[in-house]
């Protein structure tokens, strides 16, 4: 039987204000609204993203994994340090991920990373350090060459889909979880997230504040990858 892919060219030529240039001139409309959308409503996603509202918790984390089963965890990358370390943002993932494995939340996870500035690749790192963590091997798959969020998407997907699973639970940092929920909705996948707030992570908070508006400017771009993404793919 065929195995049933997604075809997606990764961007590497253009930059993304080049991306935005191009996709501006054939999709105008779409884009206002989106920023319009945006200009309503960053103000609270803000808030929301960096203090956790109740509203984005009961809505983007288990408070009780048992009660909800997932098919797969889908866990996303963050640096890889030197000498094999994974840095704090890295390790914090892992964590919890391992926490909703050991709770029950799906019998299967999927580390997403490819290399970074210093090897191996971050999904090797997760492997290893889940492992510590009481994951047996048998339960890890690793996704090792994506770079940024929507490859993180793309290339598992391909894991995913062998295995025919569709229903995940995505783990990264909260601020991070609505686009990355976007990317694998888009995909086809039943998507909901799950990541730790700035108080488990004792993130800095102009650090945490800086990863929230960068992700509020990072939004209205992938929704412009998402939407040409659907126009020109099958899935």
């Amino acid at each position: 039987m065929m195995e049933n892919t997604v075809t997606y060219r990764v961007p590497g030529i253009f930059s993304e204000i080049q991306f935005l240039r191009v996709y501006f001139l054939t999709n105008g409309k779409f884009l206002l609204k989106v920023a319009g959308l945006v200009y309503s409503v960053a103000p609270s996603y803000i808030r929301l993203k960096c203090w956790g509202g109740d509203e984005e918790n009961a809505r983007m984390t288990l408070k009780n994994p048992i009660d909800k089963r997932f098919d797969a965890i889908v866990l996303l990358g963050a640096a890889v340090w030197t000498g094999e370390r994974p840095s704090p943002t890295l390790l914090r993932r892992i964590e919890h991920a391992a926490t909703l494995y050991h709770a029950g939340a799906a019998p299967i996870i999927v580390g997403c990373g490819g290399l970074g500035n210093h090897p191996p690749a971050e999904a090797e790192v997760m492997k290893r350090e889940l492992i510590v963590l009481g994951v047996p091997e048998s339960a890890i798959r690793t996704e090792t060459r994506s770079r940024n969020t929507l490859e993180n998407a793309v290339f598992s997907a391909r894991i995913l889909r062998r295995e025919m699973l569709e229903n995940i639970l995505i783990v990264s940092d909260r601020y991070h979880l609505r686009r990355a929920v976007l990317c694998f909705k888009t995909l086809g996948f039943s998507a909901a997230g799950s990541g730790p707030g700035r108080s488990v992570s004792k993130t800095p908070l102009d650090r945490w504040l800086y990863a929230c508006l960068r992700e509020t400017a990072a939004y209205p771009l992938y929704l412009a990858k998402m939407h040409a993404l659907r126009k020109r793919s099958r899935f």
